[in-house]
């Protein structure tokens, strides 16, 4: 890449251009186990997987689903919070040569129906509750032939696998539901357990689309941003190059932004698997107690947010005698951080917050300030490495605006999605 005057605000050791790895996101997955494996990958309560382990979950239910019908060309719809059936379903479905679909598991049935229906999803994966509070009421006009329900509890350990049901029947509404088996419904956890043998694994083509990733509708309905293998994967592989002075098998990310939203998809699940990282599973991002309790116990030393989650945090009783000392860098994206929040989360941790930029339709990240070189605080920073930015005039494209006049901001990169 040519040089940009962006350049020189790098970190030493971020280059201009990254020489990218062919690799996919579940070739990752292979190889953080195959370099790593007794290295924990996910946490989740009281629970956890080292990647060894993770990688066979995922093959098991690659089996599994290839039985159901899953292959090249198709669509997975995933609808879950942050449990450790999104990455295992994901880089499952990815390694078929399926399309991902993220969804909100706050979504109406309507939305729901909406969104699977336009990416013409045929297995859906989502929660026993969500089943039967949501997806039933549009059930008959889903184009979905098969169901997969996850328990929150499947994967804890005892004694929170039999004490959570009583819990999660308690919330309004309630997180547990008893869905007797009928056709075309299965259960997550048994088909992992029922499956054996080795799973397809049809070759990957980078350019093919991996994740259909709906925007956020601003402008009018919600379309689905294709996102390629080769988008994903250059994606976190910029992110990593960004964290210039982290260590392989060495971090451990803080998963508490929504994985089926991009900016969590990337930098908090993709970007772990990429580092060969460890992701503590948040479910529920407004327990700050669980927040807290996530960091300290676990030794998050990477935390990607937003500004009223480091707030949040800023204002829980008792957080000055909180353990939060192993932070060590917080990507914060989505509106600017207010100086004095900044300020405080730094106080009370020692870390270092860096605002950063994307979208959807970018894989996400296309700006952030430098880790440890000049940051400006209200800034989404600089282009990251083989990025392109120009800023024109909103009605007329062509014309390139001069610095300090506000336009329209145009970008081009590997991480651009291939269309809508």
């Amino acid at each position: 890449m040519e040089a940009r005057p962006w350049h020189a605000a790098y970190d030493e050791g971020v280059p201009a251009s990254v020489p990218y790895e062919e690799l996919t996101l579940p070739a990752y997955l292979e190889r953080a186990a195959e370099r790593a494996p007794h290295r924990t990958a996910l946490v989740f309560e009281n629970a956890s997987l080292d990647y060894r382990t993770l990688l066979d979950e995922v093959r098991r239910f690659r089996v599994a689903l290839a039985r159901l019908g899953v292959g090249p060309g198709t669509s997975v719809g995933i609808q879950l919070p942050n449990l450790p059936q999104v990455p295992i379903a994901t880089y499952a479905a990815l390694g078929l040569g399926a399309r991902v679909v993220l969804t909100n598991p706050l979504y109406t049935a309507r939305e729901l129906e909406h969104q699977w229906n336009d990416a013409e999803v045929t297995v859906g994966i989502t929660t026993d509750f969500l089943f039967e509070q949501r997806v039933r009421r549009v059930r008959e006009r889903l184009g979905v032939r098969e169901f997969i329900l996850a328990r929150i509890p499947e994967y804890l350990r005892f004694p929170l696998n039999l004490l959570a049901p009583f819990k999660l029947k308690r919330l309004d509404p309630p997180a547990w539901a008893k869905v007797r088996p009928e056709p075309h419904v299965h259960f997550f956890r048994e088909l992992v357990r029922g499956a054996s043998g080795d799973p397809p694994s049809p070759e990957l083509d980078l350019d093919a689309v991996a994740v259909l990733q709906y925007t956020g509708g601003t402008t009018g309905v919600s379309k689905g941003a294709m996102l390629t293998h080769r988008n994903l994967s250059v994606n976190a592989q910029q992110c990593w190059t960004w964290f210039s002075d982290c260590t392989f098998a060495g971090e451990v990310f803080l998963g508490c932004l929504p994985l089926f939203h991009v900016f969590g998809l990337t930098v908090a699940m993709n970007l772990s698997v990429v580092a060969a990282g460890t992701l503590v599973l948040i479910p529920n991002p407004r327990d700050v107690k669980a927040l807290v309790r996530g960091i300290a116990k676990h030794g998050v030393t990477i935390f990607p947010g937003v500004p009223a989650l480091y707030n949040a945090l800023n204002h829980h009783p008792g957080i000055e005698d909180a353990d939060l000392s192993t932070v060590r860098y917080c990507i914060s994206g989505s509106a600017p951080i207010a100086p004095d929040v900044l300020e405080r989360f730094e106080s009370l941790t020692g870390s270092h917050i860096i605002e950063g930029y994307g979208m959807s339709e970018t894989s996400p990240l296309t700006h952030a300030n430098p880790l440890r070189g000049k940051r400006k605080i209200g800034s989404i920073g600089v282009p990251v490495p083989d990025t392109d930015a120009l800023v024109v005039d909103v009605d007329d494209p062509e014309r390139v605006l001069p610095v300090g006049e506000e336009g329209e901001l145009l970008l081009a990169g590997p991480q651009v999605m291939a269309g809508y």
